[in-house]
């Protein structure tokens, strides 16, 4: 584990400023967003519907624009923001396993495989935010 906590030590320091990390924050939820709006027109293949689909992408939105907002106004307190969206990304991940259980008759395997990677990827990033935020700038 310490040997994990170093790597992260070291990889935040490439960041030359503590806004960066809202910008990775900020990008990763643009993508969710518009990978989720391009599934919830494939429901058939996926096998979610397009209400929860919906539901999910305007979640990626809002925290696409706080993100973004965070990098470009840049607040004193960035920490707390920071917070707010680390938390925010652990209750979204939660959410889509909870709506992956609820339609798990329904999800296609390929639905499980997307919605189960982008759970991995948010709980990494959170992970990389609570280092940049306990080591960071």
């Amino acid at each position: 584990m310490l040997f994990i906590q170093e790597k992260f030590k070291n990889f935040t320091k490439k960041f030359s400023n503590s806004y960066q990390i809202f910008l990775l924050d900020g990008i990763g939820a643009a993508l969710t967003f518009l990978f989720i709006l391009v599934i919830s027109k494939f429901e058939l293949f996926f096998g979610l519907s397009e209400k929860f689909s919906l539901i999910l992408a305007f979640i990626a939105f809002f925290f696409m624009n706080y993100s973004f907002f965070c990098f470009l106004f840049k607040p004193k307190n960035w920490k707390i923001f920071l917070k707010g969206i680390m938390i925010a990304n652990l209750f979204y991940s939660i959410l889509t396993f909870g709506i992956m259980i609820l339609f798990y008759k329904t999800i296609s395997q390929f639905g499980m495989i997307y919605f189960g990677g982008e759970i991995c990827i948010i709980w990494f990033l959170v992970y990389f935010e609570y280092f940049y935020l306990k080591f960071g700038n």
